[in-house]
């Protein structure tokens, strides 16, 4: 349902059907089919609160409203990942597993890898950012052959467990058995926990457990080390003409230190430490155009002397870079390190232009 419609999603279409003046009845009714463009993959279709989304045979697809308050599709993948998406195998758009995000209010969909032998072991995840309006592929790392994803499952923060009470008697006092030990007992009630993806995986034993992506270490299954990166795109800085030079990016990102560990004997370390690579690509290259710089910069930063909290006055840190080249347009890729956090805010760039 959605409002007052009913939606019907087929291969050759979807159609609404609805009651006369919104009230629904089984002598009046109407039907009305809003498109052509079905549904072609059945665990690609999500429901985002009411929202739907659908993988035809032809793009990513959602429902908005129209002008007249009619229901019109719309392809969300035409101007922005068609390609990429085109380029996944039909195969394996047919295993294709969707789950909605509600503390994110993101649409994730698994699905195996084009060469992949074994199926519905999911190695990618595409996303789709409801905020963002935008898409973003990760890849799950294939650190054991016998460790993959299975299925996503969405976790609210409510769940049932076991909680400890002590025994008391009448008078205030603890009870404790013949031992001395202390008596207590186990209760079911309800526990509360952070909502999140959650996804079923087969272990390296054979059996079924589940993981999320909690891991400090930023390592897939704990050992795989993977790239994680964000691209800007081309910027021609005012025109398409002249040539330039003299860049400089503001890069901000978000302090992610929690504490340090450690002790004089084998020195002391940051807990999440961060790290951003920056580089450019100039007049459209494939190849890198400068040097990787580090865009994380804490400043008056000094070594720690004892284990303990991480004691920064900023949440945010800015740092300043040249970027070296000269073009007419130039784009700026940014990519983590492995074992680190990588949390990029935003960024800017300023240039000078050569007058003729």
């Amino acid at each position: 349902m959605l409002g007052p419609f009913l939606i019907v999603f087929a291969e050759n279409g979807v159609w609404t059907i609805n009651g006369v003046d919104n009230v629904f009845r089984a002598t009046e009714y109407a039907v009305n089919k809003i498109t052509e463009v079905g549904l072609a993959y059945d665990g690609s279709f999500v429901s985002a609160q009411g929202r739907p989304y659908w993988w035809s045979d032809s793009g990513i697809h959602t429902l908005v409203s129209g002008e007249s308050g009619e229901l019109v599709e719309q392809n969300l993948s035409i101007s922005t990942i068609q390609t990429f998406w085109g380029e996944i195998n039909a195969d394996k758009k047919a295993q294709v597993t969707g789950v909605y995000d509600e503390f994110n209010q993101r649409v994730a969909w698994l699905y195996p890898d084009d060469g992949e032998t074994t199926d519905y072991k999911k190695n990618n995840i595409l996303f789709f950012d409801e905020q963002l309006a935008a898409f973003y592929p990760w890849r799950v790392s294939d650190a054991s052959a016998d460790q993959y994803i299975l299925e996503p499952i969405y976790v609210k923060g409510k769940l049932t467990g076991q909680v400890s009470f002590d025994v008391i008697d009448s008078e205030g006092n603890l009870v404790v058995d013949s031992n001395g030990d202390q008596v207590v007992v186990s209760r079911d009630a309800r526990s509360y926990t952070s909502s999140q993806l959650t996804f079923l995986v087969r272990d390296t034993t054979g059996q079924l457990t589940f993981a999320v992506f909690t891991d400090i270490g930023f390592l897939d299954w704990g050992s795989a080390d993977y790239t994680s990166f964000a691209e800007s795109g081309y910027n021609f800085l005012g025109d398409l003409t002249l040539r330039k030079n003299l860049i400089y990016a503001t890069i901000h990102m978000s302090v992610t230190e929690e504490g340090v560990t450690g002790n004089d004997s084998v020195g002391y370390e940051y807990i999440r430490p961060s790290s951003c690579l920056v580089s450019s690509y100039w007049d459209f290259k494939t190849t890198v155009s400068d040097t990787k710089q580090q865009a994380y910069r804490l400043k008056k930063l000094g070594i720690p002397e004892s284990a303990g909290a991480f004691d920064y006055p900023f949440t945010v840190t800015t740092s300043r870079l040249r970027i070296r080249g000269r073009g007419r347009s130039m784009r700026m890729r940014f990519e983590s390190e492995q074992g680190k956090d990588f949390h990029l805010l935003g960024f800017d760039v300023i240039a000078g232009r050569n007058r003729r």
